[in-house]
């Protein structure tokens, strides 16, 4: 059966927000709502395991898991989305128990608002919490405590400071922002090949010596090979955090077609003959919510769509001379954020 579910995870563990999620912004001018939905991809035969795993705060959201939280009492705000590595499973591992760790970790850590213990080590006290060493931290803690035996994910998480969004991205999940009618920014997936991402990994040494025995190698990446970037926010921006499967079956074009309409029918955004699209002083909070369920919806019509192309179908036969068409079936994770003036 299909799962579909709007479910923020709330800044502390085992809790249930109001959706959408209002952030207030408290000194810097601008203050966000969030909000997420999402679709689990159908599984057939799924293993025991994967039935008798689900905590009672967690989101049927397959393999996909995500996170928002306000960072301390600053009114800024962390979010981001992580997504199992589904080849774990052949290997009786389930791949939803690493990148719900990693999100539950970092729900849990923004509450706090403080450095990752290695930058405390550094000597770096002033420096406000970053994209990158919460995700680094998290990382460390879910290897360090033991909370996972085994498994990978990719990760893109996203941490506002100063009217400012920081940004650590590893592998195919990625992010986008969407201003006045245009697409101000848009992540690159990290590959090592076609259908390979950047991810973080937990491999048993018994693994790492038999794929030593038979020449293989297991992928394993680090938070700190993570693609950083900076982006200034303004009033009417949307910012959308997506797993994989939201890109591997639309394009951005698409993406932002869907936000544009969303945006003008709520009338957050304003069409002017001459001006184009600018944003509305009057933002309603309800526009994230129609964003993330029309992305998440669309993507899912055409993930099960054998007729249409997708962009990770065309990837395939381009990149690797394989014969796939279609869409690609896949957890669908969508975080969407809409930055107003406080």
């Amino acid at each position: 059966m299909q799962r579909f579910g709007r479910f923020p995870i709330a800044p502390f563990l085992g809790g249930v927000k109001r959706h959408p999620s209002f952030l207030p912004h408290l000194t810097r001018g601008l203050r966000y709502v969030v909000d997420a939905y999402y679709a689990a991809k159908e599984r057939e035969g799924m293993r025991e395991y994967n039935t008798k795993r689900i905590k009672e705060h967690r989101p049927l959201s397959g393999e996909d898991s995500f996170f928002y939280s306000p960072i301390d009492s600053t009114g800024e705000i962390a979010l981001g989305v992580a997504d199992g590595v589904g080849g774990w499973a052949d290997l009786g591992v389930d791949p939803a128990e690493f990148s719900f760790a990693l999100t539950d970790r970092m729900a849990e850590r923004a509450t706090k608002g403080s450095l990752s213990d290695s930058e405390h080590r550094a000597g770096n006290v002033t420096a406000p919490l970053s994209a990158l060493s919460l995700l680094r931290d998290s990382y460390e803690y879910v290897v360090n405590q033991k909370l996972v035996k085994a498994g990978s994910s990719t990760a893109c998480v996203g941490v506002t400071h100063n009217n400012k969004l920081q940004v650590a991205n590893i592998g195919d999940s990625g992010f986008f922002i969407c201003r006045q009618g245009k697409i101000a920014h848009v992540s690159s997936p990290q590959l090592h090949y076609f259908n390979a991402p950047y991810q973080l990994s937990i491999i048993p040494q018994k693994l790492i010596d038999h794929a030593k025995r038979s020449g293989r190698k297991h992928f394993q990446d680090y938070p700190d090979e993570s693609e950083l970037s900076v982006h200034s926010l303004i009033p009417g921006d949307v910012v959308v955090f997506a797993t994989d499967g939201l890109f591997d079956n639309m394009s951005i074009t698409e993406c932002l077609a869907i936000v544009s309409e969303r945006m003008l029918a709520h009338k957050c955004w304003e069409r002017h003959p001459e001006k184009g699209i600018s944003h509305n002083s009057e933002l309603t909070n309800e526009c994230v919510t129609s964003i993330a369920m029309a992305l998440v919806n669309r993507a899912r019509t055409y993930s099960l769509d054998t007729k249409r192309d997708s962009p990770f179908a065309r990837e395939a036969q381009r990149t690797a001379q394989i014969y796939y068409t279609g869409g690609k079936p896949d957890d669908i994770t969508v975080v969407c954020m809409l930055v107003k003036q406080d």
